[in-house]
């Protein structure tokens, strides 16, 4: 009687043990979705960016995963904030808070995912700056823009200083 008592007893001890042991293991999948610690927002200007990877977040503890742009191709983004965030492991991130042109997909995308976009310079910019400049000699404003201008409003330099049909090509 003593004997099972005493077995009973240790059998008890072992389970607690046990189970102490078990509730003090970290689980490794419960450390992947732990929250992150904000560490701050703030506002930036909107700047246009291309993501192609990488997810978007749903909340700024980065928590919720709503889309895997693998799924999406090439989206466009504009960038509102910035956060910056204390991982689990201690490091710090930043993040951007993106959304498409229709708004219908948002969400917060790790940095390194993202690649500004270059964005041309509307026609009426374009067309007033060409009416700054004396006739058929581009002000130095005209002559540093961007690649991207020439291509988008070729019809606007053309009336202004038949640009691409009579110039050589080396000259732009």
């Amino acid at each position: 009687m003593k004997q099972l008592k005493e077995r009973v007893l240790l059998l008890a001890a072992g389970m607690f043990t046990a189970g102490a042991i078990a509730i003090n293991q970290a689980n490794p999948v419960d450390a992947k979705t732990s929250a992150v610690k904000v560490v701050s927002v703030s506002s930036i200007s909107k700047t246009t960016y291309q993501a192609s990877k990488g997810y978007l977040y749903g909340d700024a503890q980065l928590t919720q995963k709503r889309y895997n742009l693998r799924n999406y191709g090439k989206l466009v983004f504009d960038a509102s904030k910035r956060l910056t965030v204390k991982k689990p492991n201690g490091k710090q991130a930043i993040y951007y808070y993106v959304t498409n042109k229709s708004s219908k997909i948002k969400g917060y995308i790790w940095h390194g995912y993202l690649t500004k976009v270059q964005v041309p310079m509307s026609e009426k910019a374009i067309v007033k700056l060409i009416d700054q400049a004396p006739d058929m000699n581009p002000v130095e404003s005209i002559r540093d823009l961007k690649p991207i201008n020439y291509e988008t409003h070729e019809a606007a330099f053309d009336l202004a200083y038949n640009v691409f049909h009579f110039s050589p090509a080396s000259m732009f």
